[in-house]
């Protein structure tokens, strides 16, 4: 998802005293759980879809030649795994944040003010 979205939903989603600790853990999680592992899984797959490897002295060189159907079903595949688990994620926590909301303002006592504003005509 683009990175506004989700940092919209990030500060929607939490308190005011609590949004420097949600950004921190979220850039946190962000670099351990995708700009890591980011290269080493599409690496591992696009890999996969090699179908002649160059080697030179007993070893496994680079791809020569890759299947280009595979590659294009397994690069938008992952793609849009990855897309379809982050907006389920996004989902469940605008879900979790809405029973939130509606738990919260259950608990609040509604007050009601009548005011009585005198309008003057005359100007």
């Amino acid at each position: 998802m683009a990175s506004i979205t989700v940092f919209i939903m990030l500060i929607r989603s939490v308190d005011e005293d609590e949004m420097s600790m949600a950004i921190g853990l979220a850039e946190f999680f962000n670099s351990i759980l995708a700009w890591l592992p980011g290269p080493i899984v599409f690496g591992k797959l696009v890999d996969r879809v090699c179908m002649i490897w160059d080697s030179s002295c007993n070893s496994v060189g680079n791809c020569v030649l890759y299947s280009l159907p595979d590659f294009r079903y397994v690069f938008n595949g992952l793609i849009c795994g990855f897309e379809l688990s982050a907006v389920i994620f996004l989902t469940i926590t605008l879900y979790f944040r809405i029973c939130l909301d509606k738990r919260n303002a259950a608990k609040e006592p509604k007050v009601e003010v009548e005011v009585e504003m005198p309008i003057d005509y005359d100007d």
